[in-house]
């Protein structure tokens, strides 16, 4: 079962003498439990297509269908509900609040989704624990190293068991090590619970443990290399 499907998708910036064409036609599915890469030399437009994937931004044309619902047809309100309840995200910038420690991080989308103090603040240490993270509960981000902030990053997207992960450059600014224990979580995730993933790097050995990697290319997808089988978290 696809629980993304893009199709014809075009994303267009400017107008006129101005105008960019980022996205030139892509069509896309991505089944339920799959842990796919997107791939490409800078400038092949593999953050602006998971953008539109994510529902971070709109495609000028094509429409984007996430587990059935087809976003296109959603107003503005109703997207950031669904991006809420269904959709994870993981930045290369881990993107925590600063004044806020480990726990009220992760808990913040819990919070925004209506879930009580008490119940989110046990929910957000439960998923720390299992990122590996464990008495790290009341850290600021200044107090963690950048593998450490990408982990409580990943606890925060995972929280409230989101249909499919997004995950933009998520080693960019980690050192080695760091950055393969992330996607070693990453992977752990894929494989016990199915997690659906979705991955944008530029290292080809952080996507060996993914089932397919997009090959982009000037706004296509001119490759799709299965590694692995998929859709049932194999």
């Amino acid at each position: 079962m696809n629980i993304i499907t893009a199709k014809n998708i075009h994303r267009k910036f400017g107008e006129g003498n101005l105008e960019t064409h980022i996205l030139k036609g892509i069509d896309l599915e991505v089944a339920e439990g799959e842990f796919v890469a997107i791939m490409g030399k800078s400038g092949a437009g593999k953050s602006t297509l998971m953008y539109q994937l994510s529902i971070l931004d709109e495609p000028s044309e094509g429409e984007v269908i996430i587990n059935g619902t087809n976003i296109i047809d959603l107003d503005e309100k109703e997207r950031t509900t669904f991006r809420l309840n269904t959709l994870g995200y993981i930045f290369q910038n881990y993107a925590l609040v600063p004044d806020l420690s480990s726990t009220e991080n992760v808990m913040l989308p819990l919070l925004m989704r209506g879930l009580a103090w008490e119940e989110a603040k046990k929910t957000a240490q439960e998923v720390i624990d299992s990122v590996g993270m464990v008495e790290k509960y009341e850290n600021l981000p200044a107090e963690l190293s950048g593998g450490e902030q990408q982990r409580i990053s990943i606890a925060r997207a995972i929280a409230g068991k989101p249909k499919i992960l997004f995950a933009d450059e998520p080693t960019a600014n980690l050192d080695s090590v760091s950055g393969q224990q992330v996607i070693d979580l990453m992977t752990e995730l894929n494989k016990r619970h199915n997690q659906t993933i979705v991955m944008v790097t530029h290292e080809r050995e952080y996507a060996m443990g993914c089932n397919r990697i997009f090959h982009m290319e000037d706004g296509l997808i001119i490759d799709v290399e299965v590694l692995r089988n998929y859709g049932r978290g194999e």
